[in-house]
């Protein structure tokens, strides 16, 4: 099976994954075949006597996997999970981006040449 390079980055909100079913967000393709990127969290409990660490353990039952990036291998699609508040910054940046380079012929961002 080969894979297919990423060819868009997305932004979607943190509260529109369904942690049970995790699927691409794209309403067209909901694909379930998936690379996840985030952290991997395990608690860890320590005792220290006199400031040095006498034993430690880790509770394995309270593993927790934060997911922070999906790259959807259907539709090649990397999909970057921020806080809802996060994406419509975002999506607020993009649209007046768009005002900008209609209003200037420039882009901001510096990757639209000035318009004749």
């Amino acid at each position: 099976m080969g894979f297919e390079a990423i060819l868009r980055n997305e932004f979607v909100s943190a509260g529109d994954i369904n942690s049970d079913d995790i699927r691409c967000p794209r309403e067209s393709c909901r694909s379930n075949t998936l690379v996840l990127h985030g952290n991997s969290q395990v608690t860890r409990v320590e005792t220290l006597e006199a400031g040095v660490v006498t034993s430690a353990r880790l509770d394995e039952g309270s593993h927790a996997f934060e997911i922070e990036v999906i790259e959807c291998l259907a539709c090649s699609t990397r999909w970057h999970v921020k806080a809802r508040e996060v994406v419509a910054l975002e999506e607020r940046n993009e649209d007046l981006r768009q005002m900008v380079i209609q209003a200037t012929g420039t882009d901001p961002y510096g990757t639209v040449g000035r318009a004749n």
